[in-house]
C-alpha cells in the first residue's frame, strides 16, 4: 500500500542531469523532497566531491509515494 503523501520532483526540467531514486521515505514525505535522507546525504558528498551544485539537478523517483 502506497502512502497518500506525494513527494514533487525537485529542479530545473533542462538539467543536464537528471537523479532518479527508487522512492521517497519518511524523511523525504515529511520535508515534502526528494532525497534529503540518509541516500541524500550520501548524494550531496558525492555531488559536492564531483563539483555538482545539487540546485542545478533534476531530482525525481520512480514512485512519488512512499511504499
Amino acid at each position: 500500500m502506497l502512502s497518500e503523501i506525494v513527494v514533487p520532483d525537485e529542479g530545473p526540467l533542462d538539467a543536464k542531469i537528471m537523479i532518479i531514486a527508487e522512492a521517497p521515505g519518511e524523511q523525504e514525505e515529511k520535508a515534502l523532497r526528494p532525497l534529503v535522507g540518509p541516500a541524500g546525504r550520501i548524494l550531496d558528498g558525492l555531488l559536492r566531491e564531483a563539483g555538482i551544485v545539487r540546485e542545478q539537478c533534476y531530482i525525481t523517483t520512480v514512485s512519488q509515494r512512499r511504499p
